[in-house]
């Protein structure tokens, strides 16, 4: 069955082409200077007529379209009930703009700071509203502030906080896409459950007839992600922070994502970053041993990959859960390294990651420096290291705070120090506050093997 809007586009298509009709028989009686005969009479009457009958149809069709538009309720999709319940009757898909990943979380955060400014002038102004008139395009945006919401006052603790689904997913989303451990595929488990982990592997023996069965073992113990968090306060002005600045979406949101990714990435792969407990996870190279390069030729390349897995192939593990971390520019060096017939040695590996010798290869620049480490070259075994994330985001903001404006404050509150700081109220400035609970450990202690200090390609130490 057609739709109005496909009828009307038919009846629209069959007018044209009468209408051309009933002009070529005049063109061609005015061409031969004659009036029309009967037969043409009779045709080009009988098309008027049809004509008028489409037309007074089309307005019919019209009619009923904008009348059908007017009834038109929309789906909701956030359960199988209700998405049955809203198709009876009238329905209409909602349609929202095709923003880019990560905006939605900003336009929150854009609509609860500028209520929050509003409320301090003395303007009682609900984010809901704001977003109702500036992002009625965007249902997710608005659905959510439309929730119970409580005032935005300086003494709630908990005010732009729990940004929930779609709107957070969508930023996590946008953020793991831009992580190490985001892009990597490990074992995922829940927050303070005991997970059992296998710390050797067990063998296999070959039988003869009648003879007796050697017994293997394998060995296990138990490790309990709990909940740690990652935290970020950025800071941008007053005049971002409003709805006139087309650019102040996506540089709330990358100065969100900015500020969690270095931090993941960072300790992540960083062989000094220990276990500190109830804080942090160790990274995945903490306490490992770093292999040394053979050289910097296309061969080296071969037998350094050969040398990060054979780790892996001794101990049993199953090497299909292997990728590479890598720098971008290390990954670039080895891309750039041709055969003697001037064809890419590695041709399957880019700048931005791809696969060297068959084994994904996960590019960030994150791992071509640190205080201990310099061009690094991580190879992680995905089914022996367990991820706890269940996705949760907070987000809060002040314009009243006094920041120590340091990657790394003393300011402790259990051993305060006077340090100089930063009135956000004095520079018209907002800080944001973003964290996100993660935590992550090696199920086997043979999970990663890294190298330290590669020169593929004579590319030489980072800056």
């Amino acid at each position: 069955m057609k739709t109005i809007t496909e009828q009307i586009k038919d009846y629209e298509a069959t007018r044209a082409a009468k209408s051309a009709r009933m002009t070529e028989i005049m063109q061609k009686s005015a061409d031969e200077g004659v009036t029309l005969d009967q037969a043409q009479s009779d045709e080009y009457d009988g098309l008027e007529g049809e004509v008028k009958a489409v037309d007074e149809h089309l307005v019919r069709l019209s009619r009923l379209e904008a009348s059908n538009k007017a009834q038109a309720v929309i789906v909701k999709g956030t359960s199988p009930i209700e998405a049955s319940a809203s198709r009876q009757g009238f329905a209409q898909v909602s349609v929202r703009e095709n923003t880019e990943p990560g905006i939605a979380m900003a336009r929150v955060v854009i609509a609860k700071m500028a209520a929050y400014m509003e409320f301090r002038k003395g303007n009682f102004v609900s984010a809901a509203d704001l977003a109702e008139k500036h992002y009625r395009h965007d249902p997710r945006v608005v659905n959510y502030l439309k929730t119970a919401v409580a005032g935005g006052i300086t003494t709630d603790t908990n005010w732009a906080t729990e940004l929930v689904e779609p709107v957070t997913m969508d930023f996590i989303e946008y953020l793991r896409n831009k992580t190490i451990i985001g892009r990597l595929n490990l074992q995922r488990r829940p927050f303070n459950i005991r997970t059992p982990r296998q710390t050797t592997g067990g063998a296999g023996y070959w039988v003869g007839e009648g003879k007796p069965k050697p017994l293997t073992k394998f060995h296990f113990d138990a490790v309990t992600l709990p909940y740690t968090k990652v935290a970020a306060i950025s800071v941008i002005t007053q005049e971002l922070a409003r709805f006139s600045n087309p650019s102040a979406e996506a540089i709330v949101r990358n100065q969100l994502a900015a500020a969690c990714q270095e931090r993941l990435d960072t300790d992540l792969i960083d062989p000094d970053k220990a276990v500190s407990s109830g804080v942090n996870p160790a990274s995945l190279t903490n306490g490992v041993t770093a292999l040394t390069s053979s050289g910097t030729a296309a061969a080296n390349v071969i037998t350094d990959i050969q040398n990060l897995i054979e780790q892996f192939i001794l101990n049993r593990q199953d090497p299909s859960g292997l990728v590479l971390v890598m720098p971008n520019t290390l990954a670039l060096a080895a891309s750039l390294m041709l055969t003697t017939n001037g064809q890419a040695q590695f041709p399957g590996l880019t700048m931005n990651g791809g696969n060297l010798l068959g084994i994904p290869v996960v590019a960030s620049q994150y791992a071509a420096s640190g205080a201990s480490y310099g061009n690094m070259i991580i190879a992680i075994d995905q089914n022996a290291v367990a991820l706890a994330d269940d996705g949760g985001f907070s987000v809060e903001v002040s314009t009243e705070a006094s920041l120590q404006m340091d990657d790394a404050p003393s300011n402790d509150a259990t051993t305060g120090t006077g340090q100089v700081s930063v009135s956000m109220f004095q520079t018209n400035s907002i800080a944001i506050r973003a964290e996100r609970e993660i935590h992550w450990v090696k199920l086997r202690s043979t999970a990663v093997s890294y190298m330290d200090d590669v020169n593929w390609g004579s590319i030489g130490s980072p800056v």
